[in-house]
């Protein structure tokens, strides 16, 4: 489930912090969760970790702020 992302995710980070520069999600609602979970940490999308999101659904990249970086 695209909620297993968080976990995922959390395990790459040390003290709250990814240790990874930019996050390739295999679609945007992963890139959603990934977003979720980035900016509850306080984290800056994209100062402190890029994130790269894939198929542009229905337009959804401009909802999120800031907007997604999409693959259509």
């Amino acid at each position: 489930a695209y909620w297993e992302t968080a976990a995922i995710l959390e395990r790459h980070m040390i003290d709250g912090r990814p240790q990874f520069d930019i996050l390739v999600c295999g679609n945007d609602r992963i890139a959603f969760c990934a977003y979720q979970l980035l900016l509850g940490r306080g984290l800056k999308i994209p100062a402190d970790v890029a994130v790269l999101g894939y198929d542009n659904m229905i337009g959804i990249a401009e909802l999120f702020i800031p907007a997604l970086t999409t693959v259509q």
